[in-house]
């Protein structure tokens, strides 16, 4: 981002990444710390078993939401580029109306 102008564009691209790297990768990286303890503990971690479950569905929604976030930072990057510049339909998705949403969709937990 140091070879553009400051302005909107770069704004969001920076929440996003930032909205990533800060909330949602942390979020992650605590249910999967979790979950490998929980594991650790059941496979030998001595004297008693535990019957903790690791809650798959929060591990899948946790992982949806790094998928999310990547996809809004690569969404908000080709917002900047037109469609001649495009590889392919499959670069990015255009809603009906070709409005773009420009909020950000960061989620505190």
């Amino acid at each position: 981002m140091d070879n553009y102008e400051p302005g909107v564009y770069t704004e969001r691209v920076l929440e996003a990444v930032n909205c990533l790297r800060d909330q949602i990768m942390t979020n992650f990286a605590e249910r999967v710390s979790i979950a490998v303890e929980i594991l650790k503990n059941q496979n030998g971690g001595g004297g008693e078993q535990k019957s903790v479950v690791v809650d798959e569905n929060e591990f899948i929604d946790a992982s949806r939401l790094v998928y999310d976030g990547v996809r809004e930072i690569r969404r908000t990057v080709l917002l900047n580029r037109t469609v001649e510049e495009l590889d392919s339909e499959t670069e990015i998705e255009y809603e009906d109306n070709n409005t773009y949403e420009t909020r950000s969709k960061c989620k505190f937990f």
